[in-house]
């Protein structure tokens, strides 16, 4: 348990502890947005996050990459839940919490999409392996920030990407963090105020804050601005 929490904590890129104290104090200055603030903070995070997750698979280069690192990612112990989450038709289903088959469905769909990674992985050009096979599951993904991060991060430094393909990763990158620590920023209160109801327990205040943060972080990832939830209740 311990050994995946510190994975999750690397691949969340949370601060360490001896950084969490200035964390949370340059975290709590920032005010709490309201609803409308909150859902175009949000909205733009996912165009960005979308258009991101589609410049990395559609460049053979970049898929390539991409493709490396999750199967690597997922080798090394991760769980699937730290890389993506499915995307669920809205106006077809229930929330989520009342699908008594997402875990399995969940579970299954990422074995598929292991052995997809690895169909691609195994071509030098997967250009026609992907239209035919895997375009149709890709669509279906919500690779989750952090990874994309570490994947443009990668793609670009080990790739032969040109100036512009190089721009294009790096602008929707940094619409995609900037607006995604404006809503982890304006929610660590929340955390504080929760935190704040175990002041009297034996686990200093900073550790229970980071525990808190490692949620938030998961939630603004996975969050869906258009499901009719509030995110404090999410």
């Amino acid at each position: 348990f311990t050994d995946l929490k510190v994975k999750s904590k690397h691949l969340l890129n949370l601060p360490s502890q001896s950084d969490s104290d200035q964390f949370m104090f340059d975290s709590l200055k920032y005010e709490q947005l309201d609803q409308q603030q909150f859902d175009n903070f949000a909205f733009k995070m996912e165009q960005a996050r979308a258009r991101l997750n589609q410049l990395l698979l559609n460049n053979s280069k970049t898929r390539l990459t991409f493709a490396k690192e999750y199967i690597l990612r997922i080798e090394q112990g991760y769980d699937q839940s730290e890389l993506f989450s499915l995307n669920y038709d809205m106006h077809k289903q229930q929330p989520i919490q009342e699908k008594s088959s997402v875990q399995v469905n969940a579970k299954q769909f990422g074995i598929e999409l292991y052995n997809l990674m690895q169909k691609i992985e195994s071509f030098a050009d997967s250009t026609k392996i992907l239209a035919k096979n895997i375009d149709k599951k890709l669509s279906e993904i919500h690779f989750l920030p952090i990874f994309l991060q570490y994947i443009s991060a990668k793609a670009i430094n080990s790739t032969t990407l040109n100036e512009q393909e190089i721009n294009a990763i790096n602008t929707q990158l940094s619409i995609m963090l900037e607006s995604r620590q404006v809503l982890i920023n304006s929610n660590v209160r929340m955390v504080a105020f929760v935190v704040k109801k175990y002041e009297h327990s034996k686990i200093a205040f900073s550790d229970l804050m980071q525990e808190g943060t490692i949620g938030l972080i998961k939630a603004v990832d996975r969050f869906d601005y258009l499901r009719p939830v509030r995110f404090s209740t999410y």
